[in-house]
């Protein structure tokens, strides 16, 4: 358990606060569109923790390169 805390950083918790934030407005409407967008961003963000690739990972792996 706490190699797993440990693993945690801070843009997978913010992805992982915004996911379930849609699970909870899903679970309140009972609609499907916002279910599975937070499932996605979940199941996205810890993909992107797993391999650091992705927004918030590499400096500047987001940014618009000319």
């Amino acid at each position: 358990m706490i190699r797993l805390l440990q693993k945690i950083d801070f843009v997978l918790v913010i992805r992982l606060i915004m996911g379930g934030m849609f699970l909870v407005i899903a679970w309140q409407f009972k609609d499907w569109v916002p279910a599975i967008f937070g499932v996605l961003m979940i199941v996205i963000g810890i993909y992107a923790a797993k391999t650091k690739t992705g927004c918030g990972y590499g400096g500047g792996s987001c940014s618009i390169r000319n």
